[in-house]
């Protein structure tokens, strides 16, 4: 099952670089960090992320990050512990062996987020984030490298 198999390879450091752009191509921000998926029980990993974000202002800030990756009938990602706020589920799509891509949607008020997984193999895999709403029209693109 794909989504085991994915939830067991997150485990462990991770090294980030985000670039957030609008749909128009302007740039908005960079971002360098690390991220750590921890277990806190045998099917629910910590999410944690850390690191500097470069405005294109220039104006810079340390930022962090949390989510809740929890391997019940599907892969789910939660932004609590007690799984009352569901951010998005892993869909995956055909194939069985690398590289593994999936799906996720998640609709908060008027805005929309759609989540886009491809993992290349075990030590690199890439999210693209849309995010289109009344006042939302940006993709995040995030690099993950194992540390």
């Amino acid at each position: 099952m794909m989504e085991q198999h994915v939830f067991h390879i997150l485990r462990g450091y991770w090294k980030l670089y985000k670039e957030v752009i609008f749909f128009s191509g302007e740039m908005v921000a960079r971002y360098d960090g690390v991220a750590r998926y921890t277990n806190r029980e045998t099917e629910v990993l910590l999410y944690r992320e850390e690191g500097m974000l470069q405005m294109a202002s220039g104006a810079n800030m340390r930022a962090f990050q949390g989510y809740y990756f929890v391997m019940e009938k599907h892969l789910n990602v939660y932004f609590d512990e007690e799984k009352k706020r569901l951010f998005h589920t892993f869909s995956f799509l055909d194939s069985k062996e690398f590289p593994l891509r999936a799906k996720g949607e998640h609709y908060c008020k008027c805005d929309h987020y759609s989540v886009e997984y491809l993992f290349h193999h075990s030590d690199h895999y890439e999210v693209v984030y849309s995010v289109t709403g009344p006042k939302k029209n940006y993709r995040i693109f995030c690099t993950a490298m194992r540390a």
